[in-house]
């Protein structure tokens, strides 16, 4: 099947998600930089036309880390602004919807990409202590607004209003059946993940900065953080990484995508690594993975659960196994997902927030929000993998 069509169609898409900096209107906080918000048409009066935190770092998956640095910069910047503004970066900019909560910590994700494409030192320097700052404020705070790090030097989702649906917000899974409904009562494995790779990244940039003494004191943080997540997390059982219910001092039984979050971080060794491939049967369909095991019953309004896919969960699994030597079971990952994007569109004439994978011709459960088209993390994780697997 030829892309080309779709690959047209995504490239000319970004003008209408691409959005200027001043726009101090209905709640929307002005940036410094202009951004790519996640849709931009209209579904029953309703339009992510924001900067979203974690959405930030799988849209710009599509743009090159040199020839369009000014973007990736300037949406790295934005971010920096918002913590700078508010102590912690926000879910969005929009300032009514989306305060008193963070999103899936990305900011070294961001920064890495910016200074491989600059190599600009004094530019790092001031990053790496903004995201020390975020690291050891927000996502190891001991009290509130940010009572995060809550259980065995491990972190939590949290928000102002301390309450389980704004933690559940906050974890970017809004909403699913991970958490029982009582989100503050676990440590999720995809955020402590990553927060590793916060300390991992943070050890590369200590070093380029030539900061020796911290370097080493972001790999032993990164150390601690792995055996604490194994003791916790790892099922040698089922050989899968579940979240752990602190309060009742427990593992989770609902098998998630977020389970391949320390694949993706590279914290697994080559065993669990093996194992964690074999699990994905737990999750494969004809048209990709499903976001909780394939077998599990929907759930009304749970849409970060089975039958639904997602492009930001199928680009972590997928990077995840390249990094682990599993080229062509990505490959073939990527595959089933660009068909399933292409024959909707051909359908359709867009992209969407998520798809159901189990039965592509039903409609996905729905979430508490209509469902967005045009969305900015589909578009870019697909031209992604059809240009890094050269899919035709």
């Amino acid at each position: 099947m030829a892309y080309t069509k779709l690959e047209q169609y995504i490239d000319n898409y970004w003008q209408n998600l691409t959005v200027e900096a001043n726009m101090n209107v209905d709640g929307h906080m002005t940036l410094p930089n202009k951004f790519i918000a996640p849709s931009s048409e209209l579904v029953n009066d309703f339009v992510f036309h924001e900067q979203f935190y974690w959405d930030s770092y799988f849209t710009l998956l599509a743009f090159d880390d040199k020839t369009d640095r000014d973007l990736k910069l300037g949406m790295t910047e934005n971010l920096f602004f918002m913590f700078e503004k508010h102590g912690y970066v926000p879910n969005s900019s929009h300032t009514e919807w989306h305060s008193g909560r963070s999103q899936p910590p990305v900011l070294t994700l961001l920064i890495k990409q910016v200074f491989d494409g600059s190599q600009d030192l004094a530019w790092l320097e001031r990053a790496y202590h903004i995201a020390v700052r975020e690291y050891k404020q927000v996502w190891m705070g001991k009290k509130h607004p940010h009572n995060r790090l809550i259980y065995e030097g491990l972190s939590r989702y949290y928000n102002e209003s301390q309450s389980h649906k704004g933690a559940e917000d906050e974890s970017g899974w809004d909403y699913t059946t991970r958490f029982d409904d009582r989100a503050l009562d676990w440590l999720p494995v995809d955020l402590n993940s990553l927060l590793y790779k916060y300390e991992i990244d943070l050890f590369f940039f200590a070093n380029k900065l030539g900061r020796t003494k911290e370097a080493h004191e972001w790999a032993g943080a990164s150390v601690i953080r792995k055996k604490r997540m194994n003791k916790l997390m790892w099922n040698a059982g089922d050989n899968f990484y579940y979240d752990y219910d602190f309060v009742n001092k427990k593992q989770g039984t609902i098998k998630s995508l977020a389970g391949y979050f320390p694949l993706f971080v590279g914290m697994v060794d080559e065993t669990q690594a093996e194992a964690l491939v074999k699990n994905l049967d737990f999750f494969m369909t004809e048209s990709g993975l499903t976001t909780t095991a394939k077998d599990e019953p929907p759930a009304a309004k749970k849409q970060w659960s089975s039958p639904n896919g997602w492009a930001p969960l199928h680009f972590i699994v997928i990077e995840g196994l390249r990094s682990y030597g599993y080229e062509e079971l990505a490959r073939k990952l990527a595959n089933k997902w660009v068909k399933t994007v292409a024959d909707k569109f051909e359908e359709t004439g867009t992209l969407f927030e998520k798809y159901n994978v189990v039965d592509p011709k039903q409609e996905p459960t729905s979430a508490v929000y209509p469902d967005q088209r045009g969305f900015a993390w589909t578009n870019a994780v697909t031209k992604r993998l059809i240009k890094d697997f050269s899919i035709k």
